[in-house]
Order: C-alpha cells, then structure tokens, then sequence
C-alpha cells in the first residue's frame, strides 16, 4: 500500500497482516517543494499546505520499520527491493 502516517496507524493495529511499515522522505523541506512545483499537479494553497504539513508527518516516521530519503529515485527504488527482500526471507 501506499499510504500516509494515518492509515499506516490504523492496518498497524492488526498484528496479522505482518507490515512492513517504510516511510519515505525528500532529501530536505526545500527538495520537496522544488518537486511539487515541478510536477505542476497542485496549486500553490495545496502545496503550502503539503509543506506545512511535513514537519508533522516526519514525526510520524520513528513508528516505520525503515526510513528512506529519496534523494535519488533509483537508489531508494533499489533500497526499498532490499528491504523487502530481507523481509521476505
């Protein structure tokens, strides 16, 4: 699943699904940022509102097994194949 802080909270109250709970973060507050402008899919209120909301949600991460910063999309699409390989033996 892809999923924010909060359903991750709620699945993370049935034990037998066995999660395995990866959080992943932009490299710094200002990446995010450069990213969300260049995606050009929100306005500026929805994206002021996503960067107000990261200081929040990053608190969040310290309930994942792992933390990943996606500082570049083929190291962390590598490190998350990892990850869920180890997991899985």
């Amino acid at each position: 699943f892809d999923i924010d802080w909060q359903g991750t909270e709620q699945l993370s109250n049935y034990p037998e699904l066995n999660l395995l709970k990866i959080f992943i973060l932009p490299p710094s507050l200002e990446e995010l940022e450069k990213r969300l402008i260049s995606r050009n899919q929100d306005n500026k209120d929805a994206i002021k509102r996503r960067l107000s909301a990261y200081s929040k949600d990053v608190i969040h991460s310290k309930n994942y097994d792992h933390v990943i910063v996606n500082d570049k999309v083929e190291n962390c699409f590598n490190e998350i194949k990892r990850i869920i390989s180890n997991h899985q033996q």
